[in-house]
């Protein structure tokens, strides 16, 4: 019997070694998620990879530890020779991939996603990238030119108002937040985070000559992506920018994807055509023009911005606004869905005002801001009390209309950003 249950170990261990086996795929290996693994050259030892789901290297011979079981496996040989073949599919405007790993879509100029998870994706006629994350295949220039049908609205459900009396304090906290900055500027202003050290401030310039000493740069990631550092200058007052260009590139356990540029001068100014940023715990999009500083100002033109992780979600879209910290004024209108607004979407605008700007004062006690959650369920709160201790709030829920006064020091700690980052 002693004998009968050690063959039956060691047939259950082999079979799950067999299980756990790397897979090789052109010149990608990938392993399942059951562990931290690492990726050796077999020959010096040197470490390739570690800690991400799949690894592109050059042709030879590997060592792929399991460093969470102990498992170790020798001799992966990658020999590049053959490409992976497509598996994924386009029928008029249906992007389709089989059921062997977890799948993004993202348009190929913007890297915005699309879809994730799933086997198909309806989208719009144009360029995508499909990616199985499983792998690490990519499968760019995915083009769809069918007819696209916007698919059907989902009603809201009726009687479930997202904006109530009860939940009204949260959420214009965090709009305010949004405004200053301060519920996502830690995760934007030193964006793209890129880690190579000599590209976290600004290009080298020359004042005598008013000539930029820095050069254009070319770099191969870790797994055979690239990134395109280019210096540029704006402005009579020099403002410094470096550009970077990252395509599938993987810096340490993060995947860096798209354009983005940061300029440092007297605010920090992000400006994107679309960028990416995924380090397996969370995943950061971002287009548009940003310039903010915290305890200074945080102004957006058509800005998007997204940070989803597995229990947290923001996303901020046609974010065209201003916030000046000194006189406590906010302008501008943005949409917002997040985990706090129970994932449905909410519009954000200041009002007209008597003023030549639409702004809202509190501090001195002019403006409005409204928050709508469509037609039948909104918010405003109003700074023109006479007091500027305090605000009125109207909420229009469950069909009725209700008015009341706040203190205005509910909300006053939203517009204090003092970023961690010291900028």
């Amino acid at each position: 019997m002693k004998n009968q249950l050690l063959g039956c170990t060691a047939l259950f261990l082999s079979s799950s070694a067999a299980i756990a086996a790397p897979l090789v795929t052109g010149n990608t290996i990938s392993w399942p998620d059951d562990g931290w693994y690492q990726v050796q050259d077999e020959q010096s030892y040197t470490e390739i990879c570690s800690g991400t789901r799949f690894c592109a290297v050059e042709p030879g011979s590997y060592i792929v530890v399991n460093h969470s079981t102990g498992e170790r496996f020798e001799g992966v040989k990658v020999t590049g020779d053959s490409e992976p073949a497509s598996s994924v599919t386009v029928s008029g405007n249906v992007i389709s991939w089989p059921d062997d790993g977890w799948y993004q879509v993202q348009n190929a100029a913007t890297f915005t996603s699309f879809c994730e998870g799933a086997q198909s994706c309806n989208v719009e006629p144009g360029n995508y990238i499909v990616i199985n994350h499983t792998t690490g295949q990519r499968f760019e220039n995915i083009n769809v030119e069918g007819d696209y049908e916007t698919p059907p609205e989902t009603e809201p459900e009726t009687g479930v108002p997202v904006i109530t009396t009860d939940n009204h304090v949260e959420l214009v906290s965090n709009v305010l937040a949004i405004f200053s900055g301060k519920l996502y500027g830690d995760d934007i202003l030193t964006a793209p985070d890129y880690t190579n050290p000599a590209f976290e401030y600004w290009p080298e310039f020359s004042y005598a000559t008013n000539e930029l000493i820095s050069e254009p740069l070319d770099i191969v990631c870790s797994n055979g992506g690239t990134v395109s550092l280019v210096p540029e200058t704006e402005g009579v007052d020099t403002l410094l920018f470096w550009n970077f260009g990252f395509e599938n590139c993987q810096d340490g356990i993060t995947m860096l994807d798209g354009q983005i540029s940061r300029g440092i001068y007297e605010s920090i100014v992000i400006d994107s055509t679309g960028f990416r940023r995924d380090d397996q715990t969370e995943v950061l999009q971002y287009s548009g023009y940003l310039s903010g500083r915290s305890l200074e100002h945080w102004y957006t033109t058509d800005m998007n911005f997204s940070l989803e992780s597995a229990n947290h979600s923001l996303i901020v879209k046609d974010s065209t606004a201003g916030f000046d910290f000194n006189s406590t004024t906010i302008s501008g209108q943005f949409t917002v869905q997040a985990d706090w607004t129970g994932d449905d979407i909410i519009a954000v605008k200041v009002l007209e005002t008597p003023s030549p700007f639409d702004t809202l004062s509190p501090d001195d006690n002019k403006g409005k801001l409204e928050l709508s959650a469509g037609p039948d369920n909104r918010l405003v709160l109003n700074a023109d009390t006479g007091d500027v201790n305090t605000v009125d709030i109207t909420i229009t829920a469950d069909g009725t209309t209700s008015t009341f006064t706040q203190p205005w020091s509910l909300w006053s700690d939203s517009l204090t950003f003092n970023s961690v980052s010291g900028y």
